[in-house]
Protein backbone atom coordinates (compact mmCIF):
# COMPACT_ATOMS: atom_id res chain seq x y z
CA UNK A 1 0.00 0.00 0.00
CA UNK A 2 2.71 2.55 1.16
CA UNK A 3 4.87 1.57 -2.42
CA UNK A 4 1.14 3.16 -4.41
CA UNK A 5 1.38 5.74 -2.15
CA UNK A 6 5.03 6.78 -3.00
CA UNK A 7 4.80 6.19 -6.52
CA UNK A 8 1.78 8.43 -6.57
CA UNK A 9 3.23 11.06 -4.61
CA UNK A 10 6.31 10.90 -7.16
CA UNK A 11 3.49 11.70 -10.21
CA UNK A 12 1.68 14.06 -8.62
CA UNK A 13 5.00 16.25 -6.89
CA UNK A 14 6.28 17.57 -10.39
CA UNK A 15 2.92 18.42 -11.58
CA UNK A 16 2.06 20.49 -8.41
CA UNK A 17 5.10 22.26 -8.42
CA UNK A 18 4.89 23.03 -12.33
CA UNK A 19 1.51 24.52 -11.42
CA UNK A 20 2.52 26.80 -8.56
CA UNK A 21 5.71 27.98 -10.57
CA UNK A 22 6.41 31.54 -10.04
CA UNK A 23 6.39 33.67 -13.48
CA UNK A 24 9.45 35.74 -12.21
CA UNK A 25 8.46 38.97 -14.82
CA UNK A 26 5.58 39.66 -12.46
CA UNK A 27 7.74 39.83 -9.14
CA UNK A 28 9.10 42.78 -8.33
CA UNK A 29 12.62 44.05 -9.82
CA UNK A 30 14.95 46.20 -11.34
CA UNK A 31 17.02 46.92 -14.51
CA UNK A 32 20.04 48.86 -15.32
CA UNK A 33 21.30 49.30 -19.22
CA UNK A 34 24.33 50.05 -19.57
CA UNK A 35 26.66 51.20 -23.11
CA UNK A 36 29.87 49.82 -24.18
CA UNK A 37 32.27 50.87 -26.51
CA UNK A 38 31.78 49.54 -30.59
CA UNK A 39 28.32 50.14 -29.75
CA UNK A 40 27.62 47.06 -27.41
CA UNK A 41 25.72 47.08 -24.36
CA UNK A 42 25.22 45.29 -20.79
CA UNK A 43 21.85 44.87 -19.24
CA UNK A 44 21.79 43.56 -15.64
CA UNK A 45 17.95 42.76 -14.28
CA UNK A 46 17.16 42.26 -10.75
CA UNK A 47 14.15 40.04 -8.82
CA UNK A 48 13.10 40.12 -5.72
CA UNK A 49 12.21 36.52 -4.16
CA UNK A 50 10.77 36.20 -0.94
CA UNK A 51 14.01 34.99 0.46
CA UNK A 52 16.59 36.74 -1.82
CA UNK A 53 17.36 39.22 -4.53
CA UNK A 54 18.94 37.51 -7.57
CA UNK A 55 20.83 39.59 -10.33
CA UNK A 56 21.36 38.87 -14.01
CA UNK A 57 24.31 40.24 -16.22
CA UNK A 58 23.65 40.12 -19.91
CA UNK A 59 25.97 40.66 -22.79
CA UNK A 60 24.74 42.63 -25.87
CA UNK A 61 27.60 41.87 -28.43
CA UNK A 62 25.41 44.04 -30.90
CA UNK A 63 26.79 41.59 -33.93
CA UNK A 64 30.18 43.00 -33.14
CA UNK A 65 32.97 40.26 -32.86
CA UNK A 66 34.59 41.50 -29.05
CA UNK A 67 36.38 38.06 -28.92
CA UNK A 68 39.29 39.88 -30.82
CA UNK A 69 39.59 42.83 -29.33
CA UNK A 70 38.32 42.47 -25.81
CA UNK A 71 40.08 40.87 -22.36
CA UNK A 72 37.78 41.29 -19.00
CA UNK A 73 34.55 42.23 -18.11
CA UNK A 74 33.73 43.35 -14.81
CA UNK A 75 31.27 44.84 -13.36
CA UNK A 76 30.29 46.41 -9.54
CA UNK A 77 26.60 46.73 -8.24
CA UNK A 78 25.43 49.34 -5.10
CA UNK A 79 27.72 51.92 -6.52
CA UNK A 80 26.33 55.55 -5.64
CA UNK A 81 23.70 57.06 -7.85
CA UNK A 82 24.73 59.07 -11.51
CA UNK A 83 23.78 62.82 -11.07
CA UNK A 84 22.86 62.40 -14.73
CA UNK A 85 21.80 59.35 -15.68
CA UNK A 86 21.76 59.96 -19.33
CA UNK A 87 25.78 60.99 -19.83
CA UNK A 88 26.89 57.14 -18.32
CA UNK A 89 29.54 58.76 -16.42
CA UNK A 90 30.98 57.21 -12.89
CA UNK A 91 30.89 61.05 -11.39
CA UNK A 92 31.62 59.31 -8.41
CA UNK A 93 34.93 58.05 -9.58
CA UNK A 94 36.40 61.84 -10.13
CA UNK A 95 35.91 62.24 -5.92
CA UNK A 96 39.22 62.80 -4.66
CA UNK A 97 38.20 63.38 -0.74
CA UNK A 98 39.10 60.57 1.31
CA UNK A 99 35.81 59.06 1.25
CA UNK A 100 36.48 58.53 -2.74
CA UNK A 101 34.05 55.29 -3.75
CA UNK A 102 36.50 53.88 -5.87
CA UNK A 103 40.05 55.44 -6.78
CA UNK A 104 40.84 53.46 -9.66
CA UNK A 105 39.92 50.34 -11.30
CA UNK A 106 42.83 47.91 -12.33
CA UNK A 107 43.44 47.79 -15.87
CA UNK A 108 42.13 44.12 -16.17
CA UNK A 109 39.88 43.30 -13.50
CA UNK A 110 40.11 39.66 -14.19
CA UNK A 111 43.87 39.10 -12.98
CA UNK A 112 43.75 41.93 -10.50
CA UNK A 113 40.13 41.91 -8.86
CA UNK A 114 38.63 45.75 -8.16
CA UNK A 115 38.67 46.28 -4.71
CA UNK A 116 35.67 48.38 -2.89
CA UNK A 117 36.72 50.65 0.21
CA UNK A 118 34.11 50.94 2.29
CA UNK A 119 33.14 54.50 1.47
CA UNK A 120 31.94 53.32 -1.61
CA UNK A 121 28.38 51.95 -0.71
CA UNK A 122 26.58 51.35 2.41
CA UNK A 123 25.20 48.18 1.13
CA UNK A 124 26.65 44.83 0.28
CA UNK A 125 28.25 46.11 -3.15
CA UNK A 126 28.52 43.01 -5.31
CA UNK A 127 31.38 42.52 -7.98
CA UNK A 128 32.68 40.42 -10.34
CA UNK A 129 34.32 39.80 -13.38
CA UNK A 130 34.35 37.64 -16.65
CA UNK A 131 37.16 36.82 -19.20
CA UNK A 132 35.84 37.24 -22.67
CA UNK A 133 38.60 36.46 -25.00
CA UNK A 134 37.14 32.64 -24.90
CA UNK A 135 33.85 33.62 -25.55
CA UNK A 136 32.14 34.20 -28.65
CA UNK A 137 28.25 35.31 -28.10
CA UNK A 138 26.74 37.01 -31.55
CA UNK A 139 23.16 37.74 -29.63
CA UNK A 140 21.74 39.31 -26.19
CA UNK A 141 23.44 36.40 -23.84
CA UNK A 142 22.86 36.28 -20.10
CA UNK A 143 26.70 35.42 -18.81
CA UNK A 144 26.39 35.22 -14.77
CA UNK A 145 23.67 35.02 -12.24
CA UNK A 146 24.27 36.06 -8.41
CA UNK A 147 21.90 35.68 -5.49
CA UNK A 148 22.29 37.86 -2.49
CA UNK A 149 20.47 37.06 0.32
CA UNK A 150 21.41 40.93 2.22
CA UNK A 151 20.28 43.09 -0.23
CA UNK A 152 17.06 44.06 -1.50
CA UNK A 153 15.49 46.34 -4.13
CA UNK A 154 12.62 47.68 -1.89
CA UNK A 155 13.53 51.70 -1.15
CA UNK A 156 12.76 51.56 2.29
CA UNK A 157 15.07 48.16 3.11
CA UNK A 158 17.99 48.34 5.31
CA UNK A 159 20.82 47.03 2.38
CA UNK A 160 18.82 48.48 -1.04
CA UNK A 161 20.31 48.73 -4.36
CA UNK A 162 17.49 51.27 -5.17
CA UNK A 163 18.94 54.40 -5.43
CA UNK A 164 22.05 53.03 -6.67
CA UNK A 165 24.16 52.23 -9.49
CA UNK A 166 25.93 50.09 -11.78
CA UNK A 167 29.51 50.14 -12.97
CA UNK A 168 30.71 48.25 -15.80
CA UNK A 169 34.60 47.95 -17.21
CA UNK A 170 35.49 46.88 -20.54
CA UNK A 171 39.35 46.19 -20.80
CA UNK A 172 40.16 46.10 -24.83
CA UNK A 173 43.29 45.34 -26.42
CA UNK A 174 43.59 47.64 -29.45
CA UNK A 175 46.49 47.79 -31.76
CA UNK A 176 49.02 46.14 -28.91
CA UNK A 177 47.68 48.64 -26.75
CA UNK A 178 45.49 47.57 -23.75
CA UNK A 179 42.34 50.34 -23.33
CA UNK A 180 39.50 50.77 -20.56
CA UNK A 181 36.37 51.94 -21.32
CA UNK A 182 34.10 52.97 -17.76
CA UNK A 183 30.32 53.49 -17.52
CA UNK A 184 28.05 53.36 -15.37
CA UNK A 185 24.38 53.52 -15.22
CA UNK A 186 21.51 54.15 -12.55
CA UNK A 187 19.41 51.17 -11.11
CA UNK A 188 15.75 51.80 -11.94
CA UNK A 189 12.57 49.61 -10.26
CA UNK A 190 9.67 48.12 -12.01
CA UNK A 191 9.48 44.23 -13.85
CA UNK A 192 9.08 42.37 -16.96
CA UNK A 193 12.09 40.74 -18.94
CA UNK A 194 15.72 42.28 -19.77
CA UNK A 195 13.70 42.71 -23.11
CA UNK A 196 10.57 44.00 -22.28
CA UNK A 197 10.68 45.64 -18.83
CA UNK A 198 8.39 48.32 -17.49
CA UNK A 199 9.41 50.83 -14.86
CA UNK A 200 7.59 51.25 -12.31
CA UNK A 201 6.20 55.54 -11.80
CA UNK A 202 7.45 57.89 -9.71
CA UNK A 203 4.97 60.31 -7.98
CA UNK A 204 6.88 63.08 -6.20
CA UNK A 205 9.99 61.22 -5.54
CA UNK A 206 8.30 58.21 -4.43
CA UNK A 207 7.90 55.15 -6.61
CA UNK A 208 4.31 53.29 -7.12
CA UNK A 209 4.94 49.32 -6.04
CA UNK A 210 1.50 47.88 -7.67
CA UNK A 211 -0.24 45.75 -5.17
CA UNK A 212 0.99 42.48 -6.18
CA UNK A 213 4.43 43.55 -6.21
CA UNK A 214 4.61 44.23 -2.28
CA UNK A 215 3.74 41.04 -1.68
CA UNK A 216 5.85 38.28 -0.33
CA UNK A 217 5.98 35.18 -2.20
CA UNK A 218 6.28 31.64 -0.32
CA UNK A 219 8.07 29.45 -2.74
CA UNK A 220 6.15 25.81 -3.15
CA UNK A 221 9.35 24.11 -2.83
CA UNK A 222 9.50 25.10 0.95
CA UNK A 223 6.04 23.89 1.54
CA UNK A 224 6.28 20.74 -0.16
CA UNK A 225 8.07 18.76 3.18
CA UNK A 226 5.65 20.00 5.15
CA UNK A 227 2.88 18.53 2.94
CA UNK A 228 4.69 15.53 2.19
CA UNK A 229 4.91 14.91 6.47
CA UNK A 230 1.42 15.66 6.86
CA UNK A 231 0.05 14.10 4.11
CA UNK A 232 2.02 10.55 5.18
CA UNK A 233 1.12 11.38 8.98
CA UNK A 234 -2.40 11.34 7.74
CA UNK A 235 -2.61 8.04 6.42
CA UNK A 236 -0.72 6.12 9.10
CA UNK A 237 -4.08 7.68 11.01
CA UNK A 238 -6.19 6.30 8.72
CA UNK A 239 -4.47 2.88 8.64
CA UNK A 240 -3.47 2.64 12.24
Amino acid sequence: MYNIILFLLILVTPFTLQQQQIDTSQLPGALSQIPLSDGMSATVQFVQYSDHLSYTLYLNPNNVQYWNTSICLAWIVGTPSLLLDSTHQCSFMNDTSSKACIPDIPSNPCITPIKLPDACSNIETLSGSYPLTSSSYTTTTPIISVNSTNTQIYPNARNTVAGKSVLISLTENLNGTQQQFVSCSNIRLGNGTSSNFTYYPVNNGTIQFPNHASRRLLSPIVLLPFIITLFIHTLNVIFK
